[in-house]
Order: C-alpha cells, then sequence, then structure tokens
C-alpha cells in the first residue's frame, strides 16, 4: 500500500501520449504513474474525483517504469484514517 498526494496533471505535451494522467507523490518523494489494468494511463478520468487529495492506494509497482497499476484506491482523512 502506498499513501500520498494523488494529481490529476496534463503531461507529455506536444507528444503521442500527452494528456492528464493521475500521479502519487509520498511524502519520502516518491513519484508514480498510476493506471488500472485494462485502460490506458492517459485520460483515465476514474482518477480525476481524487485530484487534490490524500489517498491509500494499492497496486503492483513497476519498479523499472515507475508506474502503479491500481487494484483499489481509498481517501485518506485528516486524521490518517481511510474512508
Amino acid at each position: 500500500m502506498v499513501t500520498g498526494l494523488l494529481k490529476w496533471e496534463f503531461l507529455n505535451k506536444n507528444s503521442k501520449s500527452e494528456g492528464r494522467m493521475a500521479l502519487l507523490s509520498t511524502v519520502n518523494g516518491e513519484q508514480y504513474k498510476l493506471y488500472r489494468a485494462d485502460h490506458l494511463p492517459v485520460e483515465d478520468d476514474f482518477f480525476a474525483e481524487f485530484d487534490g487529495l490524500q489517498v491509500e492506494v494499492e497496486g503492483q509497482i513497476e519498479e523499472r517504469t515507475g508506474y502503479l497499476c491500481v487494484s483499489d484506491i481509498r481517501v485518506v482523512n485528516h486524521n490518517g484514517t481511510s474512508e
């Protein structure tokens, strides 16, 4: 499980992979690009509702690419518990 701030950002301007992607930044300075199995990581609107929120993400980290394949995601309250 990885906890951090999710941002729904526009990346890769003027490239074939241009578009919005979900990025998760941890308090340790790690950053992961999020995607769901069977979905392209660019313009997957599923992540838009979590923009700017602290979340807990379960899934498989791909160390080589920095991507995290999300199997579950939950919003974390200010007191550190998930909703």
